[in-house]
């Protein structure tokens, strides 16, 4: 499972705990920074070698408490955890060989950004060696129907909850009022 800070990070991390709990396996979860790099070494050096132990115990720190509850929640459920300097995607497409699932979230903004997945999710849908599943946050706005004028075609996103594939169909011709 993938974790960051963001608000989604419960819903991911409790679909994570409970698909490991239902297959009787346990839970490696990656939290990936960019640790503080002097500008005389940004360009030449990878984050991902960049060494930053103190930082890096913070971050296992901060990650081992965010993780805490659910250890406490699913006691049967193994965890490993793993703080990375590389690029999230890196690391979980790495982590998906011999795994069951990928979980992460999704960074929608919006109604429209909310549509479609992240960076991360988009290079785990493409590379990951197992099933990936993005935890959507909920709605909160109420979605509006939306007419294409005549001669437009209409597209409409398709949401399948809890977890979402993103999907689109298109409809030619007048809009539905219309025929």
């Amino acid at each position: 499972v993938g974790v960051d800070d963001s608000p989604a990070a419960e819903r991911v991390l409790d679909a994570a705990f409970t698909a490991a709990a239902e297959r009787g396996c346990g839970v490696v979860a990656v939290r990936t920074y960019l640790p503080p790099t002097p500008l005389w070494l940004a360009s030449d050096v990878p984050a991902a070698a960049v060494e930053a132990p103190e930082q890096d115990a913070v971050e296992r720190e901060r990650f081992e408490s965010q993780l805490a509850p659910w250890r406490g929640k699913f006691p049967d459920v193994p965890v490993e955890t793993v703080v990375s300097h590389d690029s999230a995607a890196a690391v979980l497409v790495g982590a998906s060989k011999g795994a069951q699932l990928v979980v992460v979230g999704s960074r929608g903004h919006g109604a429209l950004a909310g549509a479609f997945l992240g960076s991360t999710g988009m290079q785990l849908v493409h590379h990951a060696e197992c099933p990936v599943l993005i935890v959507r946050q909920p709605v909160t706005t109420p979605r509006r129907p939306v007419a294409a004028s005549e001669g437009q075609r209409l597209i409409r996103v398709v949401r399948q909850q809890p977890a979402s594939r993103v999907g689109a169909r298109r409809a030619s011709g007048p809009p539905a009022t219309e025929r």
